[in-house]
């Protein structure tokens, strides 16, 4: 029942971008300036009753500073799960993702962004006993898909504050207390602005 309510709203989340293109509205932003764009994908979160974080490297394509394009490669450095939880099990995530970022408001410095992000990877997991005593392990493939509302402060022309807050899903390879909230803040830095930055103080270039 959950694998259904999962397929049925990435079916919906494709339609309406179909329906977008459609319209012209969304693809317009393909046909304007782009530059290379390259980050962290680091999201604070909850896994088999343990809190910790999902590490992640992004590259891609950023559409006239509204519409970014990823390809990800996320996972856990260590394994999460306490064998004592109620889940009596703990994993460690690797996978590789595809995400979509649109810029969707903003005012002054300040912006609001949505987020989508659906990947295919592997679960490597231990259950234990009421004894904490690992009783079997195995390999389990995922198709994690997260969905959030992330923003951005901009400090300078070239730096900025990053936040932001959803939810992970998972579309194949569900398992209770595998999906859950993420939350992520960091600093975003656009290279492009840093290297206009550094020219202009440079006294060689005036």
């Amino acid at each position: 029942m959950q694998f259904r309510k999962h397929l049925l709203l990435v079916i919906a989340i494709i339609l309406a971008n179909i329906t977008l293109a459609q319209e012209n509205w969304f693809t317009k932003f393909y046909n304007k300036n782009y530059e290379p764009t390259v980050g962290l994908l680091n999201r604070r979160t909850h896994i088999y009753g343990q809190d910790g974080t999902i590490y992640g490297l992004k590259a891609g394509l950023n559409f006239d500073k509204r519409l970014k394009n990823t390809v990800c490669i996320s996972g856990t450095a260590f394994r999460l799960g306490h064998p004592e939880s109620d889940y009596l099990k703990n994993t460690q995530l690797v996978y590789v993702s595809v995400a979509e970022e649109f810029r969707f408001y903003q005012y002054k410095r300040i912006s609001a962004i949505s987020f989508f992000n659906i990947g295919y990877g592997w679960s490597f997991w231990q259950r234990f006993n009421e004894l904490s005593t690992q009783i079997n392990s195995g390999v389990q493939r995922v198709a994690p898909l997260e969905m959030g509302l992330h923003g951005d402060y901009l400090i300078n022309p070239w730096l900025s504050l990053t936040f932001g807050a959803g939810w992970r899903f998972f579309i194949y390879g569900s398992d209770p207390g595998l999906g859950g909230y993420y939350a992520k803040i960091g600093l975003g830095i656009s290279f492009k602005q840093l290297k206009l930055a550094l020219k202009k103080d440079n006294p060689a270039n005036q």
